[in-house]
């Protein structure tokens, strides 16, 4: 064992350890004591120490900064070093039979007791995982086990954690785009989940560059819309059309706001006139809808209504081409029940929003997750929900607090009661502190990645799974394709590294790419 260190004093939550000369000690390192129960620590500051009083540090210093020698009485390694202040993460025990058993420690390890960093045999029980979704591999302060690849969850059914929600939180440029692809990658053929990704800014499948299309079987296992499809082909490739048809009036709440007024007119037409609802609203005068719905409502309401539902449409397009929704009966009649579908037999789906308004996005986004949620409700009543070939479905939505901090968006819904329906997000954000508490709460697994600002550290700390409250300075310090990881399904906060996404042995005729970027997302 290279000792690297020694326990001298501390509490339950700060240890205190003397740190050996040059024993590279980073914050984020992982030790280990050994013995039985064997201790992994997390090192959480730094700080020197010295067998001198304050007075004497600063009479040894002005000596040698003005060349009169030094008092230096015993060696400097000796006399100065660093204290490293750790805290113990995880208790291993070994049974009599040869199996070990892992714990949240409840104990200090023995007093003036030596320390390693931290090797692959120490955490080979993080390898026991074979079917969570890959993240990345663990991490000591900068360096990486490249050996150790962390799969959440550890011992619990996949659909279990995808249920319970993910937040990937991070400032811009941190890499949470590359998490997510490395994450669908390893879910790519994978049945037991389908997963449906709102992509506004068209990264993920790969039209100019690696993307998801790229992993082994996705021709099988991905579908495409767009509504661009030039230069692309293959099955798994579609239009992005929407009939009016498939939209209702409770798709715009969140989306739009409405006077009491207006809303009374959009459900007194809807009630009127069902699906055909929009196109008796875009194609008849307010007059005429006031008189179709026996004067319940005004004709300025139905004016106000219609003015407010194009802009969200982009109706305002003299081209109808330009816009997804259509009112031709014969176009995009079945795409949101085609999505829907390809969810429930576990297959993975982009929508392409990046040519849509803000608007446009959230309204196509909530009705399709209507459309799943209603077809989850109703597979639980007849009690179809539970059976081991209904696949978790989970949403990957970008700048998450924008539909989850009003509570009318169908995605607040979700985030409160979507575990009970297998049903779960990934939301992925820059600022978490404009998500509820509430439903911060909800979020079971939070991934973490580098941010300086301290009320989003605060924030994340205070609603993270495991107690991360000595890790303020670890998040800031996070590199680009560095991260933690908060969970329920995880018994301590785990430091990850992140591979580069064009590194991953998935991917087709990639050896070339392995070869640059294999676990080397800085490179």
């Amino acid at each position: 064992m290279k000792v690297c260190g020694q326990i001298i004093y501390g509490t339950y939550g700060q240890i205190l350890v003397r740190t050996k000369k040059d024993s590279d000690i980073e914050i984020g390192t992982l030790l280990v004591v050994e013995g039985n129960p064997k201790y992994i620590l997390q090192v959480y500051d730094l700080e020197y120490g010295s067998q001198l009083e304050k007075g004497h540090l600063e009479l040894t210093s002005g000596l040698e900064l003005e060349n009169k020698g030094n008092l230096y009485f015993i060696e400097e390694d000796i006399q100065n070093y660093v204290i490293a202040k750790v805290k113990a993460i995880l208790e291993i025990f070994t049974n009599q039979d040869g199996t070990t058993q892992e714990r949240i420690p409840k104990s200090l390890p023995r007093f003036f007791t030596m320390v390693k960093k931290v090797d692959r045999e120490d955490v080979s029980f993080l390898n026991k995982a074979d079917s969570g979704v890959y993240v990345g591999n663990l991490r000591s302060g900068s360096s990486q086990l490249e050996d150790i690849k962390i799969r959440i969850p550890f011992d619990r059914d996949i659909a279990e954690m995808l249920s319970h929600h993910i937040l990937i939180a991070a400032t811009t440029g941190r890499g949470k785009s590359n998490l997510v692809k490395v994450m669908l990658s390893g879910l790519m053929n994978n049945p037991s989940c389908g997963i449906l990704i709102i992509d506004p800014h068209d990264e993920y499948y790969g039209r100019q560059s690696s993307g998801l299309k790229d992993i082994s079987n996705a021709h099988e296992a991905l579908q495409y819309y767009t509504q661009s499809t030039r230069g692309l082909t293959g099955k798994n490739v579609y239009t992005l059309a929407v009939n009016v048809r498939d939209i209702k009036p409770w798709d715009f709440s969140g989306v739009v706001f409405l006077s009491d007024a207006q809303m009374q007119a959009m459900y007194v037409l809807y009630g009127k006139k069902r699906e055909a609802w929009l196109e008796e609203l875009f194609n008849r005068e307010p007059e005429e809808l006031c008189d179709a719905c026996g004067n319940v409502s005004k004709a300025d309401s139905f004016a106000a209504l219609k003015r407010k539902l194009s802009f969200a449409m982009e109706r305002y397009y003299e081209d109808e081409a330009k816009t997804i929704f259509k009112i031709n009966k014969n176009i995009g009649v079945n795409t949101i029940s085609d999505i829907v579908h390809a969810l429930t037999e576990g297959k993975k789906v982009i929508i392409d929003s990046s040519t849509l308004s803000s608007e446009a996005e959230l309204l196509l986004a909530s009705a399709i997750a209507r459309e799943i949620f209603e077809e989850y409700k109703g597979r639980k009543k007849d009690g179809t929900l539970d059976k081991k070939e209904t696949p978790v479905i989970s949403i990957v939505l970008e700048e998450a607090p924008r539909v989850l901090k009003n509570d009318e968006s169908i995605f607040s819904t979700i985030a409160r009661e979507g575990r009970k329906f297998k049903i779960g997000l990934i939301g992925i954000t820059q600022l978490a502190s404009l998500i509820p508490r509430e439903i911060l709460a909800n979020i079971n697994t939070k991934i973490i990645l580098g941010n300086e600002m301290l009320v989003e550290r605060k924030t994340l700390i205070e609603c993270a799974s495991q107690d991360i409250s000595t890790e303020d300075k670890m998040i800031a310090g996070l590199e680009k394709g560095e991260a933690l990881i908060t969970s329920i399904f995880t018994k301590f906060a785990i430091p990850i590294t992140i591979p580069k996404f064009e590194s991953l042995p998935e991917l087709i005729n990639n050896k070339e790419q392995k070869k640059k970027f294999l676990f080397n997302f800085k490179s």
